[in-house]
């Protein structure tokens, strides 16, 4: 498996405007998959609209685990593999990833 860490920023439609943060933040800490992921949430902003909805932009840091390619020999090549594997585990509506580390678990 190779871990990740680092800080994704998203669009996120909260599922409530009163008490927002609150919400966001126990839903995306709260966030389980087999892979054992964790996300812990840095900082939320104000409501705002986006296309009609309404939405607030979300930064988190990360730790996720993606499996190995076969193909792939250096830990630092999968940098671009964790965009969409963020994608598929959080929200689509991803805004930008920063990368921290890259490393090899075994």
């Amino acid at each position: 498996m190779i871990q990740a860490i680092g800080v994704v920023d998203f669009h996120y439609k909260p599922m409530r405007t009163t008490k927002y943060k609150e919400n966001v933040t126990k839903r995306l800490n709260a966030k389980t998959n087999k892979f054992d992921d964790s996300f812990e949430v840095i900082t939320i902003s104000e409501p705002y609209d986006m296309d009609g909805d309404i939405y607030v932009r979300v930064s988190c840091s990360f730790t996720i685990y993606m499996y190995e390619k076969a193909y792939i020999r250096n830990p630092e090549e999968y940098v671009g593999s964790v965009f969409p594997t963020l994608k598929e585990r959080i929200t689509p509506n991803i805004i930008a990833t920063k990368v921290y580390s890259l490393t090899k678990r075994r």
